[in-house]
């Protein structure tokens, strides 16, 4: 049974890669998407808010007005802890609700960041096998997670945190593994899916690309200060390996779809070696006079070596620890205190800056207006002065505030300024005449990965009227949801900030 418009989203599948290895025949799939449709190289904003980018395809609005940035651990406007972002906490209306709400049979499966989606004309399926949870494994209605597991049987593959932890060779064949059969298992539903029900909006996602391209870059890229030369055959082949069965699994899901439909397929954003850099700003906001502590206390913690820090904050407990904490700049929760003026949140590959915004943030003391302004310049312009210890080469590419991209609806809960730090090799260690040299190896302060994110995205659209092999730089992520409602005959609401794209465009790039 044919759809009128089919979304096939891969998460983190590096597109310089796909297109190369579609060039050479190794991705078959990919390479009459090619020939067959248009391919669109979108802008998007993963050197700002890298997190964002499928909230921007989902629900065509721009990430910093929608204000949910880092989930799994970010401010909320009003509180003073950051935590992981909840249902409730930021409107997340996707695509398929427009659409529904439209009267349209739609059907939701495995999309990253998909809010739950009470009462669609169609299926919801959250969380089943994702690479980030949000919102827990659920669907909508609620029996449709029951019966998926009924059928397909439960995600061969691993979940969040599952991903992450690998001491061994033998432990990384298990996760390859995993993310190869998950490959599969997803390829079967979504065919399955397909196939039992004329829909009019069908979007699945694979994010299996994501995973192994976290893990597994140290055995791929050779140019990789991180790669490892001796690594055993499989290993350096995994992701190649897993990209072929994704255009496998691609194919397979595609062969149920008919020349009437057109058919969307997303690369999300890219992979590439992971460098650093956002690790270093806690020590330099400390050193920099930012944070809680002053003087001798933060210049003493900012010198100690790693293991006795360690040891210290294993002795001292109770109120102790929390004066000496903030006294030394290290307050688990730097909000809390109004001595806090920034402090640096996460967000991915990029640094984030967070300022303590009277009326605000709880305990804010920085006034808004001139004030605001001043620390924001002054903050750019010793962090922009930061160098790599060893070279001396800059470290930091620029100093970015948020509300140059966003404008004024920037959503409170997003931070005030963003560093672009040098992707050019790792980042542990910077200097700079104010802060001295702060070594923060990537360990110590993340999950260790040797993959992370390009702002790389790609579209590419097969259907009725589409020009066939072009290939356009242009348009935005955004623009793919204003798209579908457009081919669906659904009226685009003024509050998205995306349009549709000119499917009929016939400019080659």
């Amino acid at each position: 049974m044919p759809a009128k418009v089919v979304v096939i989203g891969f998460d983190s599948m590096e597109a310089t890669l796909v297109e190369r290895w579609a060039s050479e025949g190794r991705l078959p799939t990919f390479r009459a998407l090619g020939e067959s449709g248009t391919l669109f190289r979108p802008k998007n904003r993963v050197d700002t808010l890298p997190s964002t980018i499928w909230e921007e395809l989902t629900t065509g609005r721009l990430g910093g007005t929608i204000g949910w940035y880092w989930n799994r651990c970010q401010v909320i406007a009003g509180e003073a802890q950051l935590r992981q972002a909840r249902e409730g906490d930021a409107d997340l209306t996707a695509v398929w609700t427009l659409a529904s709400d439209a009267g349209r049979t739609v059907a939701a499966l495995d999309v990253p960041q998909a809010a739950p989606a009470p009462g669609l004309n169609g299926v919801q399926l959250r969380e089943w096998g994702n690479h980030e949870t949000a919102f827990g494994f659920g669907s909508e209605p609620p029996a449709f997670a029951d019966e998926v597991v009924r059928r397909f049987g439960e995600y061969p593959g691993p979940r969040g945190d599952d991903c992450e932890v690998h001491p061994t060779d033998e432990d990384y064949r298990r996760l390859q593994t995993g993310l190869l059969e998950a490959t599969d298992a997803k390829g079967r539903m979504y065919r399955t899916l397909l196939d039992e029900r004329e829909w009019d909006l069908y979007f699945a996602a694979f994010t299996e690309s994501h995973c192994v391209s976290h893990q597994f870059w140290r055995f791929f890229d050779e140019s990789a200060e991180w790669f490892e030369a001796d690594a055993a055959g499989d290993l350096r082949t995994a992701i190649p390996d897993i990209y072929t069965r994704l255009d496998s699994s691609l194919d397979h899901v595609l062969a149920g779809v008919d020349e009437d439909t057109t058919v969307f397929v997303v690369l999300s954003h890219g992979m590439g070696p992971s460098v650093g850099g956002p690790q270093t700003l806690p020590e330099v906001l400390v050193r920099l006079g930012y944070a809680s502590g002053h003087g001798a206390a933060s210049n003493v913690r900012g010198r100690l070596p790693a293991p006795v820090k360690r040891a210290i904050k294993a002795v001292v407990r109770g109120p102790v620890r929390r004066r000496l904490q903030a006294a030394a700049g290290s307050l688990p929760q730097p909000l809390e205190s109004p001595l806090t003026r920034a402090l640096a949140v996460p967000n991915g590959r990029c640094g984030a800056i967070r300022l303590n915004l009277r009326g605000r943030d709880p305990f804010g003391t920085i006034e808004p207006g001139a004030e605001y302004d001043e620390v924001c310049a002054g903050l750019a312009e010793a962090i922009e002065e930061l160098e790599h210890a060893d070279t001396g080469e800059p470290a930091v590419v620029s100093v970015v505030r948020t509300d140059s991209v966003y404008g004024e609806r920037t959503h409170p809960n997003i931070p005030d300024l963003i560093v672009r730090f040098d992707q050019s090799r790792p980042i542990t260690s910077v200097k700079s005449d104010r802060v001295g040299t702060v070594a923060t190896p990537i360990e110590e302060h993340t999950i260790e990965r040797s993959g992370d994110h390009t702002p790389e995205s790609r579209i590419w659209v097969r259907g009725p009227g589409i020009p066939r092999g072009n290939v356009i730089e242009g348009g935005d992520v955004l623009d793919l949801g204003p798209t579908i409602l457009e081919l669906l005959g659904v009226p685009v609401p003024e509050a998205l900030d995306g349009k549709p794209l000119r499917l009929t465009a016939t400019a080659v790039a």
